[in-house]
């Protein structure tokens, strides 16, 4: 593809597939900025670069360019949650995350990335209940994200809940999945309470 195409869209989308699987981030990002020079508007785009930034970017520099798009895009799910993420991290901006995550839920309905940032936020404030409610919604609305699912788990074990969690797990496995994740993350689930027997 390279040889035949080497800047268009599906070359450097198909590079930054293979970087990621690789574990290269400097280069996803590469490849990533490239894409958003063909397409500054796209979304998905931007969001992904950020994704991908992590420790390779200034943190002030994320959070201007995040601040200038949630100003642009309006309280779009996404930018809302990566941007309160971001201020979750300062303990000065932490009550200001907790209303953007809020202001922006009633603005663009549900979200996963939404709620996994609101469990986060309540979490930390203390209030482990609702957490625990905002992180079992994240698990529903994205249930092929084992990640969102694990999360559920583990804040649940916390609060000596694991019994519902572990019900909603198997639940998860019938009718039989296209993938196994679900049953790996029973699997998992099980081990982490040493029930091994059963997975």
């Amino acid at each position: 593809m390279q040889q035949i195409a080497e800047g268009h869209r599906l070359t450097l989308q198909c590079l930054a597939s293979l970087a990621r699987y690789d574990g290269n981030d400097t280069l996803r990002l590469k490849y990533l900025s490239a894409l958003q020079q063909l397409y500054p508007n796209d979304l998905r785009l931007l969001l992904m670069r950020f994704a991908g930034m992590g420790d390779h970017s200034n943190r002030a520099q994320r959070i201007a360019e995040l601040q200038r798009l949630y100003n642009e895009k309006g309280p779009h799910p996404a930018i809302a949650a990566r941007l309160a993420e971001e201020w979750m991290d300062d303990a000065r901006r932490f009550g200001e995350a907790g209303r953007l995550l809020r202001r922006a839920t009633r603005h663009a309905g549900p979200h996963a990335g939404m709620a996994t940032a609101l469990s986060r936020w309540a979490w930390n404030q203390g209030d482990k209940p609702l957490s625990l409610d905002y992180a079992r919604f994240a698990a529903c609305l994205d249930d092929r994200n084992e990640s969102r699912v694990s999360a559920y788990f583990r804040a649940a074990c916390n609060l000596h809940q694991e019994g519902d969690v572990i019900q909603w797990l198997r639940r998860r496995t019938e009718p039989v999945p296209l993938q196994g994740d679900p049953y790996t993350t029973l699997s998992w689930a099980f081990e982490q309470l040493q029930r091994s027997k059963e997975s």
